[in-house]
């Protein structure tokens, strides 16, 4: 299966990455810093991004999944790890 993580080298997206990759999935890391991925594998492909600017209006709706306040790397991280 392909699988997309965003928010790669938070803390929960770093063991969703690993638990995919070791799961023999093919992954795509989304980070705003490639340069902290520290995962490196055959089936690991990392593009640097940030997702709250990727995708129109992600942040307002990410932001109200969860009471305030609230960082978008936490919501983002939640968010992956559903």
């Amino acid at each position: 299966m392909k699988v997309t993580v965003f928010g790669a080298t938070g803390a929960t997206g770093h063991l969703v990455v690993e638990r995919a990759l070791s799961s023999g999935h093919v992954v795509t890391a989304f980070a705003r810093d490639p340069g902290r991925m520290s995962v490196v594998h055959a089936n690991l492909r990392v593009i640097q991004g940030d997702v709250m600017e990727a995708i129109p209006g992600f942040g307002l709706r990410a932001q109200r999944l969860l009471p305030q306040p609230v960082s978008a790397n936490c919501a983002l991280d939640l968010l992956v790890s559903i």
